[in-house]
């Protein structure tokens, strides 16, 4: 019995010999990490907004010109839009980088304040309407084009605590790009926080309602990313003419192609008829705005490129 244990102590410790050597072995000749960020080739296009581009500023004054507004006119515009926050003591305004609107309205707790608005028995979006009425210069909206925001959200989170509301812009029916505002409410209906992107100071019945061609659009923006297709390239899937999204399917893109109609807005004041297009390539998906009347580059999404974030691991 002795010889026999002997003989296991020895088969075991055998085993675990073999066990370290080919651990060591595996660890000597284990294939290098991979990242599949190195693997996966981008476009290397990257996002991109006229507005904050300064290689475009002779562009954009171009639009500005375009607009029939001069630019004291839309200086003029922001001084007074700026100066609206004097009447807000107790307010807290973030300011965007793209157009210098009131982004981000919400009650400045150091003067112990919680909330935009009291609180309320109306609807919550009879509150918000009413907050925007009697705030038009700070919003740049009046009364007439606060009465056309479109409601498209309004619910309260599951825990009861939070609400929001949710209104988008559009000019005779065409939605305005990013053009949105959001609040958020407490229990009691007050507001606490507002995000505002409506673009402000703009007179709808004068902007231009010529959008041209989704065909022609769709050829502006492939080549804003580094494709080249020709009209004869592209079929149209059938569509209504009074639609403002158009369809097409192309051999040199993966997926349905759609060009959507869109105001652009350029600044105080200014915007520009517009198609945003949707690319599908094997490898990356883009969102294009294009300039509807020459094609300019208005704003780049590369709506794939969380897939394109470092991985690492074993092969």
């Amino acid at each position: 019995m002795q010889k026999l244990s002997e003989h296991k102590i020895y088969v075991f410790l055998f085993l675990i010999l073999v066990i370290s050597f080919s651990t060591a072995i595996y660890w000597i000749y284990l294939p290098e990490k991979t990242s599949a960020k190195n693997n996966a080739k981008s476009s290397d296009l990257e996002n991109y907004d006229i507005r904050i581009d300064k290689n475009s500023r002779l562009k954009v004054e171009d639009f500005l010109r375009q607009s029939d507004k001069t630019t004291s006119e839309i200086n003029q515009l922001k001084q007074s839009n700026f100066a609206t926050e004097k009447s807000f003591p107790n307010v807290k305004i973030e300011r965007n980088s793209t157009l210098s609107i009131a982004e981000v309205i919400s009650p400045d707790v150091k003067y112990s304040v919680n909330s935009l608005t009291s609180k309320s028995n109306l609807k919550r979006d009879e509150i918000l309407l009413d907050f925007l009425n009697q705030n038009t210069q700070l919003i740049g909206l009046d009364d007439n084009q606060i009465s056309q925001l479109e409601k498209v959200a309004d619910y309260t989170n599951p825990n009861g605590v939070l609400s929001y509301v949710q209104f988008n812009q559009q000019i005779k029916g065409v939605p305005v790009f990013g053009g949105e505002i959001k609040a958020g409410f407490t229990k009691q209906n007050e507001i606490i926080r507002i995000i505002n992107n409506l673009a402000p100071n703009l007179e709808y019945e004068s902007l231009n309602d010529d959008f041209g061609n989704a065909g022609q659009a769709v050829l502006y923006a492939s080549k804003h990313i580094n494709q080249q297709i020709q009209t004869s390239d592209l079929k149209p899937i059938e569509n209504d003419s009074n639609s403002l999204t158009y369809s097409f399917t192309s051999e040199r893109f993966t997926d349905v192609i759609t060009a959507e109609k869109m105001y652009f807005p350029i600044d105080f004041g200014v915007a520009r008829t517009a198609w945003r297009v949707l690319l599908w390539t094997p490898k990356e998906a883009f969102y294009v705005i294009v300039d509807s009347q020459d094609g300019t580059l208005l704003w780049r999404k590369n709506i794939a490129e969380y897939q394109l974030q470092p991985a690492t691991y074993n092969v």
